[in-house]
């Protein structure tokens, strides 16, 4: 889907995008201006130096010798890199420059070529103009951040306040060059970038309230640690974010990334920090005493009870965990997340009526909710009706036709059915969307096995215990299997 909506990086269609931006950027500003409402104008910042381009074009019409030559010279330049040679890389990225400067790709190795403290300059220029042309265009450009600023000095006066975030993280980052110390992807910032960025749109609403508001106020800010705390931040929230980071990732257009390989290997390693850290004696009870602390000072706060339900869960305290969603669900009643997440804990803990009754309501407020389906399909499972668990998944996979775990979850309850050829087709899909399941892995192994497909299952099996080497069953149905599985 993604890679057939690539556009150049001089296609004259982008500048219809940059036209109305600007005019719906000029009609919101002077609506603001004419109600007296005081507007924080803000640049956007994103990560250019740990976020590959997502996709790279080459200008049409360019002859097929000179096509030949830029690819050379750009695997070149690549070979180079790989092996520490910079000077050469970048020698080579330059010479195909001179063929077509906006290959996104080619900015960005270069980027990475030129990245030392003496050099940071002109690799920033090179990690802009990558940005600036990648063929799918998902953060903001040097184009769009200009039509910003401008409009700032335009609309300027004592209402409005510019905020330039582009610069400021620019500043704030190791070589001028903003990436992960401040964000988790593309766009989206960590806790670092965060309190970044929201202490400066503070410190600039600050000077548009009256005196009356501000006269009192601390001549400090509050500190980030002081902000974690108020928060209820702990290292359970930064590996939930992380694991969701994983999942995200998996997917494209991630998946096509330059450095994709080293991006997901470093968030594992983030995940194995942090798992140390929580396995560490008094972690648990620290955090909840973190959760209770940020409760007491704000207890109408019903995302501090969605933070405190989902730590409960994650150390096992399923009753207190349900009865944090069911706070939850008293402060928001018109939300569905209250109503899924304590439906799927009441069934998990045995109450199999009060947890369906919840998530009814749930899909009920919200029909599209996926995970409402899912979990009452998990319900009918528990209940031994695989033919009722198959309509749920099947309204699932309607609703998201890429999630492995709605063809896995189709294909576990197929196999059940003993459909087992459309249960195989199921497995298979799951796989081809992530490879690295491991229970698809092994109902696929066993309905294979079933099947009489035996070297198909001992494949499967063997690759499900690569990935779970604790996985006993497939271990178990593995030792069934003849000599060189036939």
């Amino acid at each position: 889907m993604f890679m057939e909506n690539r556009i150049a990086p001089l296609d004259p269609r982008k500048e219809t995008v940059y036209h109305s931006f600007q005019k719906n950027l000029d009609e919101i500003l002077e609506a603001g201006g004419r109600a007296g409402v005081p507007i924080i104008l803000s640049t956007v910042a994103v990560n250019l130096k740990d976020s590959a381009p997502f996709a790279s074009l080459l200008k049409t019409g360019l002859a097929p010798l000179d096509r030949q030559t830029h690819f050379n010279l750009c695997a070149q330049a690549a070979q180079a890199q790989a092996v520490g040679d910079f000077s050469a890389a970048a020698a080579r990225l330059e010479q195909a420059a001179a063929i077509d400067p906006h290959w996104a790709e080619l900015q960005y190795r270069w980027g990475e070529c030129l990245l030392t403290p003496h050099s940071a300059p002109e690799a920033r220029l090179h990690f802009e103009q990558a940005r600036d042309d990648d063929a799918l265009p998902f953060r903001a450009d040097s184009r769009l951040n200009a039509i910003i600023a401008q409009a700032a000095r335009q609309h300027a006066g004592p209402r409005l306040a510019f905020c330039d975030a582009a610069s400021l993280f620019a500043t704030n980052s190791s070589a001028g060059v903003p990436g992960r110390e401040v964000f988790y992807e593309h766009v989206h910032f960590n806790c670092d970038g965060n309190y970044l960025l929201g202490r400066c749109w503070a410190e600039q609403a600050s000077r548009l309230l009256p005196a009356a508001a501000t006269n009192r106020s601390s001549a400090d800010w509050a500190s980030r640690e002081l902000c974690d705390q108020r928060l209820g931040l702990t290292d359970w929230n930064r590996r939930t974010i992380f694991e969701d980071l994983l999942q995200r990732l998996s997917q494209p257009p991630f998946t096509g990334q330059l450095e994709h390989t080293q991006a997901v290997e470093w968030i594992r390693g983030q995940m194995r920090f942090l798992s140390r850290r929580m396995d560490q004696p008094n972690a648990a009870a620290k955090a909840r005493e973190t959760y209770m602390a940020a409760l007491k000072l704000a207890p109408q706060d019903h995302r501090l009870h969605e933070n405190f339900a989902e730590f409960l869960e994650a150390v096992g305290d399923l009753p207190q965990a349900v009865a944090e969603w069911q706070r939850v669900r008293e402060l928001i009643p018109q939300h569905h997340a209250a109503d899924l997440q304590a439906g799927r804990l009441l069934a998990r803990l045995g109450d199999i009526q009060a947890g369906r009754r919840l998530l009814l309501q749930a899909v009920t407020l919200c029909p599209d909710l996926a995970e409402g389906w899912l979990e009452l399909g998990n319900i009918h499972e528990l209940e031994h009706r695989p033919d009722l668990a198959l309509k749920e998944y099947a309204r699932l996979l309607q609703l998201a036709p890429r999630d492995s775990r709605a063809h896995y979850l189709l294909g576990k309850a197929l196999s059940e059915l003993n459909r087992r050829p459309e249960a195989i087709r199921s497995l298979r899909e799951a796989l081809r969307l992530r490879p690295d399941f491991p229970m698809a892995r092994l109902d696929l192994g066993i309905a294979l096995f079933q099947d009489g497909d035996l070297e198909g299952a001992r494949r499967e099996l063997e690759e499900a215990v690569r990935l779970e080497p604790g996985n006993e069953k497939a271990r178990d149905y593995l030792a069934k299997l003849p000599a060189g599985g036939r």
